[in-house]
Formats: structure tokens, C-alpha cells, sequence
């Protein structure tokens, strides 16, 4: 017999009994050995989406605006299985061009791993000077055998990274065993010759797995990242992060419930991570837009991977402002005059602001004020 109408609502211990004849319709010689008392332990399945776990979804903690681009690589990283002692990574200038005129308003070094049986005790130096994280996100099956976590640790090297050289990252493992996919660096830099921009990064670390004997099915195996307070634009792009993002056909990604391919695509054999950008201009909204990482059981599972990063991006159109229903009152009289000017600004681009607008007479500027622009 089995009872599967019941779903815990927390992981904890529990007390079960089982009764059988009930209602005592069935007359017996020892009506007392008819139930059955056990205790058994809930766990939260690692494989579900967080949200279906009492976790976090994939949420945003960095915002940039402004005239910037953001750029990353994994530079000659590769994944090191567990039994790995020392680990040194290199991004030569070629990997994260930044523009020579250009002021890089942060750096991030990414570190994700999986395979983990105890504590991340990795020491981490950069351009020869120890770091320290920032912050570390992590997610695991949370019951049975192979319950190794799988995680993300985070360093801010904005202070540390150096402009158009070499860059080297020395990782020495402590006494915990575990398995590295390839570190990565997320460049955000400022420059006047780039479009205005809006970026956003969500980060956090959501194993999923579709798998209906481990009890977990596609809806389950999900990871959301919820965007706020987003202007639709013109040019609109998500770049998503996972590991082991490998099996064609077992995942897939929505933005507002719009469909697109899953992840397998963008997977690097040699890192075991992928970016998969998407184009998201015409499923983005104005407000609140979430986005959902699926593992899909395409009739042999779903692929097996683990969720790290969202980054949107929007792109403006550049302001474009038009005079119209130009006005000046009187047009002739005696000198001195007051003269009264009137005209109608426009903003055709998408990028509001306050900007300075110049009366001009015979080419001479008298009279300059600042008007404020809403976008197009």
C-alpha cells in the first residue's frame, strides 16, 4: 500500500502511524496489534529549485547604469576534479579588452565548485596579494549518499586587477577535498564611446535535477531570478550561468513565460561552465520580469546542473532631442526689447536626463538654461 496524497510542509523528524481496520469492521482475536508507530526524517530535496525548498531564488545584488559594457572570461581555466592542491588561472589582455580610456567601475572573481565534503578552506591570492570572499552561495542534495554540496564563492578584485596585463589567480587547497569548474571574471567598465546601459547580476547557487525517482519533476527542478523596476528598450540581452549544462535537450529557459532553448549550447567541455546569451527584447516588460532556469525531463531525466548567475542588460537609445513650435514674442519693437522664446523639447532616445539648451541670435548664445528630458 502506498500513501502519496501527503507532502511535508518543513524538513524535521516526523512520527508516523500507520492503522490499519480503522473503524474495528473487521471482528479479530487481538484488536491491538493493529497499528504501527516509526519515526523518519524530512529533508528538503537539493534537486528542486529553492523555491520549492525554503531557499533563495537567483536575486539581484549588483546594478550599474551609465555609459558601460560589461565583459567577461574564463582565460585558460580549467576544471580541476578533487585531488587538485594547487590551481592557477591567467587572463592575458586579449581575454577582458579593456578600452585603454576606459575606468573599470568593478571586477569579480567568480569561483564555483561542486564535489565538495567539507568546508571551503581554499586559501586565494591575486597578482600575488591574498583575497578574500565576499560572499559564498551553495546548495546540495541535502540527504542519502553523494550529498555534496555545490557552491559559488565570490571576490571583489575591482582594486586588484590590472588594466591591459596579465592577471593570475593561485588558488592552494587546505585539508576539504573538492572539485573545481573553471573561475571566471566579470569586468563592468565605463567608457564615453559606449551606449547608456542598465545591468543587472543575480547570483546564487540552485542545483537541478528532473528526475521523477528522486521525486523531483521539471516544475520542481526549477530556479527563478526576478528582475525589478526594468524599463523596456530597444535591445534587451540575459546571460546565464550554470555548470554542467551539457545534455542537448534536457533543459530550458523562459523569460516571462516566453520560451527559449536550454543551456547545452553554451557549454565548454574544458571549464564544465556556460554563458548562453539571449536575446530577451521583445519578451522583456516594463516592471517586474522573472526569469526560470528548467531542468527538463525530455523522457530520460533532465540534465543535471547547477544555476549561478542571471545578467540583464539594457541598452538605450542614445538621446536625440528635436526643437518644434518654435515661438518668439513680440518680433519687432524698439530697443531695449523683452523678448519671450517658447519651443517644444523632444526626446526621441530612450535616455532621460537634464540637459542644456542655448537661445542663439546671429550665432551668439544669450541666454542658456537646463531643461530636464523625459525618454522618447
Amino acid at each position: 500500500m502506498t500513501f502519496d496524497d501527503f507532502t511535508p510542509t518543513i524538513a524535521e523528524p516526523v512520527n508516523i502511524t500507520v492503522i490499519v481496520d480503522s473503524d474495528n469492521e473487521v471482528e479479530e482475536s487481538d484488536e491491538t496489534n493493529n497499528s504501527h508507530e516509526t519515526t523518519a526524517t524530512v529533508y528538503y530535496n537539493g534537486y528542486k529549485g529553492k523555491r520549492y525548498t525554503n531557499g533563495s531564488d537567483i536575486i539581484t545584488v549588483l546594478e550599474f547604469e551609465g555609459n558601460i559594457n560589461l565583459i567577461y572570461s574564463h582565460g585558460n581555466a580549467t576544471y580541476q576534479s578533487s585531488g587538485w592542491t594547487t590551481y592557477t588561472v591567467t587572463w592575458t589582455p586579449t581575454d577582458l579588452p579593456v578600452p585603454e580610456n576606459a575606468n573599470i567601475k568593478a571586477a569579480f572573481l567568480y569561483q564555483p565548485y561542486t564535489w565538495n565534503n567539507g568546508t571551503i578552506d581554499f586559501n586565494a591570492t591575486f597578482n600575488g596579494e591574498t583575497i578574500n570572499p565576499i560572499a559564498h552561495y551553495n546548495d546540495t542534495k541535502g540527504y542519502g549518499t553523494s550529498n555534496y554540496p555545490s557552491g559559488l564563492v565570490v571576490y571583489n578584485i575591482t582594486d586588484k586587477f590590472q588594466k591591459n596585463q596579465d592577471n593570475t589567480l593561485v588558488l592552494t587547497r587546505g585539508p576539504s577535498n573538492l572539485a573545481l569548474y573553471g573561475s571566471y571574471i566579470i569586468i563592468i567598465y565605463e567608457d564615453s564611446n559606449e551606449t547608456y546601459k542598465r545591468i543587472w547580476i543575480n547570483q546564487e547557487a540552485d542545483m537541478l535535477y528532473s528526475r521523477p525517482d528522486y521525486g523531483v519533476n521539471d516544475t520542481e527542478a526549477t530556479a527563478y531570478a526576478v528582475f525589478n523596476n526594468v524599463q523596456k528598450t530597444s535591445n534587451a540581452m540575459i546571460i546565464a550561468v550554470l555548470a554542467s549544462a551539457n545534455e542537448a535537450n534536457k533543459s530550458k529557459f523562459y523569460v516571462n513565460n516566453q520560451e527559449y532553448p536550454g543551456f547545452w549550447t553554451a557549454y565548454n567541455a574544458t571549464t564544465q561552465m556556460g554563458f548562453s546569451i539571449y536575446n530577451v527584447t521583445e519578451a522583456l516588460t516594463n516592471g517586474t520580469n522573472i526569469l526560470a532556469f528548467q531542468s527538463y525531463n525530455n523522457g530520460s531525466n533532465g540534465d543535471n546542473m547547477v544555476a549561478y548567475q542571471a545578467i540583464l542588460i539594457t541598452e538605450y537609445k542614445a538621446a536625440n532631442i528635436t526643437v518644434s513650435n518654435l515661438t518668439v514674442s513680440p518680433t519687432s519693437g524698439v530697443a531695449p526689447l523683452n523678448i519671450t522664446v517658447t519651443a517644444n523639447l523632444t526626446n526621441t532616445g530612450e535616455v532621460p536626463g537634464d540637459y542644456t539648451a542655448n537661445l542663439k541670435v546671429n550665432d551668439t548664445v544669450v541666454e542658456t538654461r537646463t531643461v530636464t528630458v523625459q525618454a522618447g
